[in-house]
């Protein structure tokens, strides 16, 4: 059986086919993904858009 990179997990084989990533099982895959959107809102504030004069 493979093993997921991240935690180390069994996969079985439904998992490999029809998983969403060959190397890291979905829950990996979906914390990996909600780490990175943390990370994207704490590290990047939106910018204001500029005024129009009139």
């Amino acid at each position: 059986m493979k093993r997921c990179t991240r935690c180390n997990k069994k996969r079985g084989v439904l998992d490999r086919i029809f998983g969403l990533d060959k190397d890291y099982c979905d829950d990996c895959l979906m914390t990996v993904n909600k780490e990175i959107r943390e990370k994207r809102t704490v590290s990047e504030p939106v910018p204001k858009s500029p005024e129009r004069s009139s």
